[in-house]
């Protein structure tokens, strides 16, 4: 088939870009092109630990022109650049997404005659599905309605092109110099052609387009572009009609992304050891017993199911002791606690040598090894455990084992019970961090104090030691490192 590129060109956009290079990695797309046009949250810098998800180009944009000319002078030179490397290069915007049928990959869709210079995606337009603030999980999950079937602006459409029959030069419009005859659909049919628009056709393959994401991602919106204040583009685009099932997200998205974050707290562990190398000081002491001796315990639901992770299916379920040790895709999930972090517990999943032991639970977007969770404890065996990001307990359901995190007030299905275990040096090894990181208290400057003295390996200990942080504290490290800490680890008003 040969190789196929996507590009996107961002600005202010580190809540999504993550997702968006994740995504488009995992359906079949082998290069991401992303041209920055000069963002000042963080963007920047995540694309740069982006590289080490896959083959990710990074680029910025000429600043030099107008607003609208950069975006074409950015794929005329990207056409320029990557012309005899690429069979196919798509122009995105990060609210696109490609998504294929059920069954079907996208270099089928792209199989086309030698004479097809483009294969157009009809737009299929998603509404804000009624979020006010932003979501803390993919798009993809986070928006599944869209427009009716015949909402006009599903005649606007994305396209892969052959960059060798591409003209020379800055590309604008979305036909960028092509004759009718030379797109295509996904169909793999003739496009349809309604003056410069296409027929709608979304059968193998369309774009989702998420133009309206949150009320608040309106109001950012405007704030920074005239031409959406009036409020037309949200009261237009903000469909809400039918349901879109979506097939089966691929699952190393979720892990490309967990791996993006992984590297940005490990840049930050390294740049403050750097810092400190330079200004050596004294290391601080912590003291005796300062979040020294953590303990480890099993939880058990109400009626004895032991609480564990699944990695087949990546959710956290209640099983019978029996059950635990006969299933191999199950993990015992291990509750970490500290004699002076009473309010708090860290829950990693049991692990061996070798084993990343990450939580992918994609409905409530967390993407994490170390969760931390409040503790409300009733007495010296029994606590109740409510997630910082969802504000819910969580509980095993008896005799079903589902495990939601979804309680608003604590009742007998939400106590667990502690009981003492003996775990792998390598899961100790997950909190080491943590202790290290919260000797001086949960304050932004004792975060920012004890960094240098954090392995590296221990660098996803920040995002954990971040989630515990009251909200004036994370304000304080998401200014200090713009982009590296996601929406899904946020207070809800940070």
């Amino acid at each position: 088939m040969g190789k196929i590129a996507a590009m996107v060109l961002v600005r202010d956009e580190a809540d999504d870009i993550g997702w968006w290079i994740a995504y488009h990695l995992s359906i079949g797309v082998q290069t991401v092109i992303v041209y920055d046009d000069y963002s000042s949250d963080g963007t920047w810098a995540l694309l740069q630990a982006a590289q080490l998800m896959g083959d990710v180009r990074v680029h910025r944009t000429d600043a030099g022109l107008a607003g609208d000319e950069r975006v074409a002078a950015a794929r005329g030179e990207a056409v320029a650049r990557y012309r005899q490397e690429f069979d196919w290069i798509g122009f995105f915007a990060v609210d696109e997404y490609v998504t294929l049928d059920r069954g079907v990959e996208l270099s089928k869709v792209l199989e086309q005659p030698e004479d097809i210079a483009a294969v157009a995606l009809s737009w299929c337009v998603h509404g804000s599905n009624a979020r006010v603030v932003k979501p803390r999980v993919s798009p993809l999950v986070a928006y599944p309605l869209h427009a009716s079937a015949d909402f006009q602006p599903h005649f606007h459409y994305s396209a892969f092109y052959r960059p060798a029959m591409l003209p020379e030069g800055a590309l604008s419009g979305e036909r960028l110099g092509l004759t009718r005859e030379q797109v295509a659909s996904a169909s793999g049919e003739p496009a349809v052609w309604h003056g410069e628009l296409v027929q709608p056709n979304w059968y193998r393959a369309r774009v989702r387009k998420y133009a309206c994401r949150s009320m608040a991602h309106y109001l950012e919106r405007i704030r920074n572009d005239v031409a959406v204040a009036d409020g037309v583009w949200w009261r237009h685009l903000d469909q809400n009609v039918e349901y879109s099932d979506l097939p089966a997200l691929p699952r190393t998205m979720e892990e490309k992304v967990f791996a993006l974050y992984r590297a940005l707290w490990n840049r930050i562990v390294l740049r403050s050891q750097l810092t400190s190398a330079l200004r050596p000081g004294a290391v601080p002491d912590g003291g005796e017993g300062a979040l020294s001796g953590a303990v480890a315990y099993e939880l058990r639901g109400s009626d004895g199911h032991v609480l564990c992770y699944d990695r087949r299916t990546h959710h956290l379920r209640g099983v019978w002791p029996e059950v635990l040790e006969q299933t191999p895709t199950l993990r015992k999930v291990i509750a970490f606690r500290w004699p002076d972090l009473p309010d708090w517990t860290v829950l990693v999943q049991e692990v061996g040598p070798g084993e990343d032991g990450s939580f992918h639970l994609g409905e409530h977007g967390l993407l994490l090894d170390r969760m931390p969770m409040r503790t409300v404890g009733y007495d010296a065996h029994t606590v109740a455990l409510q997630s910082p990001f969802l504000h819910r307990y969580m509980s095993i359901v008896p005799m079903d084992g589902t495990v939601p995190i979804d309680r608003q007030s604590v009742q007998g299905w939400e106590q667990f019970r502690l009981r003492p275990a003996l775990v792998s040096a390598e899961t100790v090894e997950k909190v080491a961090g943590i202790g290290a990181l919260a000797r001086g208290g949960l304050q932004a400057d004792a975060v920012l104090t004890l960094l240098p003295y954090v392995t590296i390996e221990q660098g996803a200990s920040l995002a954990t030691v971040f989630a515990m942080l009251p909200v004036a504290d994370q304000r304080r490290l998401v200014a200090e490192f713009p982009g590296c800490f996601p929406q899904w680890l946020r207070g809800y008003d940070v």
